[in-house]
């Protein structure tokens, strides 16, 4: 009488497929917390200037700027030109919203920004982070160009 062979895996076969399932788990949410680092960036750069874009429709309408206002507090009289519930929530990347007084540029009457102030509480971004949404704008440098760093904020800037 021939033995029969046994049916089954060994435990080296069964360790084997759980390491490659475990390698494969990590690449997908590694893949997946880029992804939303991504989705969150995009997402502020597309709110910046759509709040930009309501700037400039207020003066149009009103004929004058927005005025700065603390962070997270939507200015007088913006109101009605953007949704509000968007303007003082955290954005998409942590922080508030803020429209500040900024320094005036050279040929320049008066320079605005809008943008995000980090206060040291909740979720905090560094340069690099930032540079990287800096590049979406323009050229990836935090000290020049239409979105810059300035003291614990990172602003689009509108001059005037």
């Amino acid at each position: 009488m021939k033995a029969e062979a046994k049916k089954g895996f060994t435990l080296v076969e069964v360790l084997i497929v759980v390491l490659i399932l475990g390698l494969l788990a990590a690449v997908v949410i590694i893949s997946i917390n880029n992804a939303s680092t991504d989705a969150r960036q995009n997402t502020f750069v597309t709110n910046i200037k759509s709040f930009v874009n309501a700037a400039e429709y207020y003066r149009y309408k009103t004929g004058e700027f927005i005025e700065s206002a603390d962070p997270g507090q939507v200015p007088v009289g913006w109101e009605e030109f953007i949704e509000a519930r968007k303007w003082t929530k955290h954005t998409p990347i942590g922080g508030q919203w803020h429209v500040a007084d900024l320094d005036v540029p050279a040929g320049f009457t008066s320079c605005i920004g809008i943008g995000v102030t980090f206060d040291g509480s909740g979720e905090t971004r560094d340069e690099e982070f930032m540079g990287q949404i800096d590049a979406k704008f323009d050229d990836g440098d935090l000290a020049d160009g239409i979105f810059q760093q300035t003291g614990s904020g990172y602003y689009y800037i509108i001059a005037l």
